[in-house]
């Protein structure tokens, strides 16, 4: 039994383009289906969410156009969606898509995500209701961030990167957390196929130090051969975004990296994760077919209601079997928490 009344659950339908917007199409059927996401916006909560006292917020008006972009998926499914509203109301707010030409469908996913944030980020720092969270020298860039962002989206997609570096003398760790939103993974150049576990393996590194590259421990106060490492410390607490670097370079010097990466249905976050415990289950994937002049973006979601994957092709939405949610050409990824 579907956990999603049907009159609250995105259908599977396509979006009209309006002029070479593929990529903001195939963007948003995916995160439509980010129900954690939806179920809040789609809520009674949604409104007293609203800061519109924020300076950085669009006072609300990208939050209201995507509830109302929600509530039309919503409607009996057929036909497909007009997505201007919500287009327009991004375009408000971040020029840089205004024109109609082909833009990078990630970076317009990081643009509504914020917008979506600062629309509803209740903190003190953005004239919120929260009270204040102080913050000291010793406070590292996580604890800097969550005292100045209060949102679902930090909520639902921010997780926690970690840095560190230690004496093998004294044994003195100096770490560092930052935050991400997207986990944006270097995909090899050289080969053929590779595996998602790869290249998770690969953003999860450790070094020692050379002799030429000795460091000034704090603790001992002895220069040492420390060993360096980075990596996830924690995913988001209910959707992962991983984003495969497949563009490289600008203007004349811009490339694309074609090899095709093996990505699972269910990610345990305990093989690269340091303090993750959690399994996540692939919900949606965007894929971007041709060169970087004339390429196309499509997606591949699951219907959260029938548990359906459907390939989402601008107007076209079509049932497809969950291995055809599997393309080499995947960009953009998305986990959903278990």
């Amino acid at each position: 039994i579907s956990p999603y009344n049907g009159s609250r659950c995105p259908k599977p339908v396509g979006l009209n383009n309006l002029g070479n917007t593929c990529f903001f199409n195939a963007a948003v059927q995916c995160l439509a289906r980010c129900m954690p996401l939806t179920n809040f916006i789609l809520s009674k909560d949604f409104e007293r969410q609203i800061n519109p006292n924020n300076p950085k917020s669009s006072k609300g008006k990208i939050a209201q156009a995507y509830r109302s972009f929600l509530e039309d998926l919503c409607k009996g499914s057929g036909y497909a969606r007009d997505p201007s509203q919500l287009r327009r109301a991004v375009v408000s707010k971040f020029k840089r898509f205004a024109n109609f030409g082909q833009h990078d469908s990630q970076e317009l996913l990081c643009s509504l995500l914020d917008g979506l944030h600062e629309d509803m980020n209740q903190s003190a720092y953005a004239k919120g209701n929260e009270s204040p969270r102080q913050t000291d020298s010793n406070s590292d860039s996580w604890d800097v961030h969550v005292s100045r962002n209060s949102s679902p989206i930090v909520d639902i997609f921010h997780g926690v990167l970690y840095s560190s570096i230690s004496c093998p003398e004294c044994k003195r760790v100096e770490k560092v957390r930052d935050p991400f939103m997207f986990l944006s993974l270097d995909i090899p150049r050289l080969r053929f196929n590779v595996k998602l576990n790869d290249c998770l393996s690969s953003f999860c590194q450790k070094e020692t130090l050379d002799e030429r590259n000795k460091w000034k421990c704090e603790g001992c106060k002895n220069m040492v051969k420390a060993t360096k490492e980075m990596g996830v410390e924690r995913c988001g607490q209910k959707i992962l975004i991983i984003h495969l670097k497949r563009f490289s370079g600008e203007g004349y010097f811009a490339s694309k990296i074609d090899t095709s990466v093996d990505y699972p249905d269910e990610l345990d976050a305990k093989t690269f994760a340091n303090n993750d415990r959690g399994t996540f289950r692939l919900i949606g994937a965007v894929f971007h077919s041709g060169g970087l002049g004339g390429g196309h973006y499509t997606a591949a979601a699951v219907d959260p209601e029938s548990n359906d994957w459907y390939n989402f092709n601008d107007s076209m939405a079509t049932k497809i079997n969950r291995s055809e949610a599997h393309k080499g050409g995947a960009y953009i990824l998305f986990y959903q928490r278990n």
